[in-house]
């Protein structure tokens, strides 16, 4: 008995350092860049109704993605 859940738990181990860990970061990160991309998008489209100029939409939105590449490391 307890050999088999010793036999168990080292495989759940694996299984969650191997899998189940780095699928789970994969998630993350995407769920982050969707809240980023909803956010940019929402700016914009506040900026439209607004009346703001196109040019200085632009430019925020600009900021957006320097933010982004900044927090992801320059890519």
């Amino acid at each position: 008995g307890i050999a088999v859940a010793f036999v168990a738990t080292i495989y759940g181990i694996g299984a969650a350092n191997i899998v189940f860990l780095p699928f789970g970061k994969k998630i993350g990160r995407k769920i982050k860049m969707q809240g980023h991309i909803k956010e940019m998008i929402l700016a914009g489209a506040i900026g439209i109704v607004s009346g703001m100029n196109p040019f200085i939409i632009e430019e925020k939105l600009r900021a957006y993605s320097h933010a982004h590449d900044k927090k992801e490391g320059g890519h």
